[in-house]
């Protein structure tokens, strides 16, 4: 069955050495089991690098999002500071999805000293995605760097 529901998330810190288990992922991946449950909807989340050899993660990634009707973003510092989820939201805004962003409560601070959460204002500030903009080290497209980034897409939607 194709996937209603593309979840975007950067996977937080490793909370877990012996194990595939990240801190956002403790969050996210409760949230779609019970997404999928209780709604019946099926959800595309990429937990273990999700792909088997020789595909294209990239590739599968887009394939995701242009199969979802909606693509959660689970936003956070960490997030808007990683090319590949840089790279989904825009697909996201590009394939014209309905964007729901989800603020991850702030937390510690990953090894690249970006919080694991979203240490900007919250939804009751109408202005609150401009936090991504004035925190993100990357500016323009990963895949085309003649294309800045326009995160005032997330502004459309609330958190």
């Amino acid at each position: 069955a194709p996937t209603e529901v593309f979840t975007s998330y950067n996977w937080g810190v490793k909370v877990d050495r012996m194990r595939f288990e990240y801190s956002t992922q403790n969050l996210v991946i409760p949230m779609l089991q019970s997404i999928e449950l209780h709604a019946d909807v099926a959800c595309w989340v990429d937990i273990e690098g999700g792909m088997g050899a020789g595909q294209d993660h990239l590739q599968e990634m887009r394939r995701g999002v242009e199969s979802a009707n909606i693509v959660l973003i689970f936003l956070s510092d960490c997030y808007v500071n990683s090319n590949n989820c840089i790279r989904e939201f825009l697909a996201g805004v590009r394939s014209c999805k309905y964007l729901i962003p989800i603020l991850i409560p702030a937390s510690e601070q990953s090894s690249n000293g970006f919080s694991v959460g979203w240490s900007g204002p919250g939804p009751d500030d109408p202005h609150w995605w401009m936090h991504a903009a004035k925190i993100s080290g990357i500016k323009r497209d990963p895949d085309d760097l003649e294309l800045v980034i326009d995160w005032s897409y997330l502004g459309m939607y609330a958190p």
